[in-house]
């Protein structure tokens, strides 16, 4: 996995981690035991143990089928190793109780863009930006999927918009790194023309 793809899922994950479903009180014993495997699964997935993490958040749906978070999170899981298509049901599954839960329509457009099914990729990410416009990372993949679709307009437009995004969030390695791949496109652009 490389380096983009773990950051992708270590951010995701600790975002869901972060929106844990609180318990309702008449299944408190079973949510108890519901919320460790559900600490756990995330632990077993940033740890790279993403068989574990499968079978921990499988836990958790089986004691919570209520739970969105428990099936985005077991799609991260899969998508790290490469199951595509059990992701894409995860995320499905979590859409389905959740159609605003943001990280399944952002990782979801992400394992879309990697199966080269870029319309599906670009609604996702325009969903995930419509929920969170200030998500910079949704806007810089939906930049890489304008640049598949050969919206050179929409490109230009969402690497401006990650760039304003990351520096208004103080990520400034993120930024100078988006500020050269900006630079490489005009190059590229100028001498053809």
């Amino acid at each position: 996995m490389n380096s983009i793809h773990r950051i992708i899922l270590i951010f995701s994950l600790v975002s869901a981690m972060i929106f844990i479903p609180q318990p309702a009180q008449a299944e408190q014993l079973s949510s108890v035991n519901a919320d460790e495997l559900f600490k756990r699964g995330v632990y077993q997935a940033l740890m790279g143990n993403y068989k574990l993490a499968i079978a921990d958040f499988t836990q958790v749906i089986q004691l919570r089928p209520d739970d969105a978070t428990a099936y985005a999170n077991e799609g991260l899981a899969r998508a790290a190793m490469g199951d595509s298509k059990g992701a894409i049901a995860d995320f499905n599954s979590a859409l389905r109780l959740d159609p605003n839960l943001e990280v399944a329509h952002y990782n979801r457009g992400y394992v879309r863009f990697q199966l080269q099914d870029y319309q599906g990729a670009l609604a996702d990410f325009n969903r995930a930006i419509a929920i969170d416009p200030e998500n910079a990372e949704a806007y810089h993949c939906r930049c890489l999927v304008r640049h598949q679709l050969g919206d050179m307009r929409g490109v230009a437009e969402d690497l401006h918009t990650t760039a304003d995004l990351y520096l208004k969030a103080g990520k400034l390695d993120e930024y100078k790194g988006l500020l050269n791949v900006i630079k490489d496109i005009y190059s590229l652009n100028n001498a053809t023309i």
